[in-house]
């Protein structure tokens, strides 16, 4: 799998894994970075900037140079699950672009002291706010600074579960982008939450029972605090006010077998898509819950000009469209960065399928 960073897109981990062999199939994380080059430039330190920008079709080359390796410690036997970045913060700035030459056009207002932004490879050495990750593995979740100069041995355990002998693992972890010392992640049937600052080890909080047989996918909802959505073994996708554990606020059914992913839109909390081993994507309509809900207003003729939501609204809760394009089990969803109303899919055959919203949704939540 692959997680970009938050702020530059060129730098993205990926897990790979070793050989067979002695070590067996165990799982790593390097950091690589993307760099974009334009190969009719002689000198890449030294590109025209007004050919670049005014040549928009020209071609770019792209190379790819490892970074960090990030040592795991042969104790953590299950090797690199997923690697997560820390949310970006709102008052950090973020520079992203399409083509690099339009990055080019931007010279006067970025600070280009040579750390913060390197124009010719896209590239990034302070990270732009965000330097620190978690890494999950079966037994045990570990926090790593990517800042410090002794990255391949520094990390510290947000939780260990290395002497359990009960038969669970870590799956689906989501930073909480409200508080973020605060990471929630699935353990068997329930969703732990664990402040990645402390050294207990122990969740500051918990939904016991979020899924009757096993939670695979926790994501946090991007702009109402504390309510997450989980994915599950029972078939079902459930969403959670974790300050109240006892049940669901709501629970969405539609899918015939486990749901591997759930992703709120990070525009739009009104619109959830899932997808699992039934080969489903599903497109969800969540407004009840959600931080801006939307309704349907009839203005009264009794002469108040008062306005009263309509009884007969055909904005309630509902699934938008369920696509069966895929021909395997789909083991990853996600939104497009640059575009709230297009999403993504991936199943184990290697398809990947590209979605949109409907027309139709899309004005239900802009007007």
């Amino acid at each position: 799998s692959m997680s970009a960073h938050p702020a530059n897109p060129n730098l993205v981990f990926v897990i790979c894994s070793y050989p067979l062999g002695e070590s067996g199939a165990k799982r790593y994380a390097k950091l690589c970075r993307f760099k974009f080059t334009n190969p009719n430039q002689i000198n890449e330190d030294q590109v025209d900037v007004d050919e670049a920008s005014s040549d928009t079709d020209q071609s770019w080359a792209c190379s790819v140079e490892v970074v960090k390796t990030l040592n795991i410690d042969e104790s953590i036997h299950s090797g690199v699950k997923e690697v997560i970045w820390c949310p970006i913060e709102e008052d950090n700035s973020t520079y992203t672009y399409d083509n690099p030459a339009d990055a080019l056009e931007d010279t006067d207002d970025v600070d280009i002291d040579g750390k913060a932004f390197d124009f010719d490879t896209g590239s990034t050495d302070s990270f732009r706010g965000s330097s620190s990750v978690v890494t999950i593995h079966d037994k045990a979740i570990l926090r790593w600074d990517l800042e410090k100069d002794d990255y391949n041995g520094s990390c510290s355990f947000v939780a260990n579960k290395l002497s359990n002998t009960v038969h669970c693992s870590f799956m689906g972890a989501s930073w909480d982008p409200h508080r973020i010392s605060e990471i929630a992640v699935g353990y068997g049937q329930a969703v732990e939450v664990y402040d990645i600052q402390g050294t207990s080890g122990v969740p500051i909080r918990s939904i016991p029972f979020a899924d009757r047989v096993r939670v695979r996918q926790v994501d946090h909802n991007p702009n109402k605090p504390f309510y997450v959505a989980t994915a599950g073994d029972d078939r079902t996708v459930k969403f959670w006010d974790i300050r109240h554990n006892e049940s669901p606020v709501k629970i969405l059914s539609g899918h015939s077998h486990w749901v591997d992913q759930v992703k709120y839109n990070k525009s739009h909390d009104q619109l959830v898509i899932s997808a699992g081993t039934d080969t489903l994507v599903s497109l969800w309509r969540v407004s009840s819950i959600s931080s801006a809900p939307l309704l349907d207003f009839l203005a009264e003729d009794d002469g108040t000009n008062q306005v009263v939501p309509s009884k007969e609204s055909d904005n309630n809760d509902a699934l938008i469209k369920s696509t069966d394009d895929h021909f395997d089990s789909v083991y990853s969803i996600v939104w497009s960065c640059n575009d709230a109303w297009i999403y993504a899919s991936v199943s184990y055959d290697g398809r990947v399928c590209v979605n949109h919203v409907p027309s139709a949704e899309k004005y239900k939540i802009l007007l």
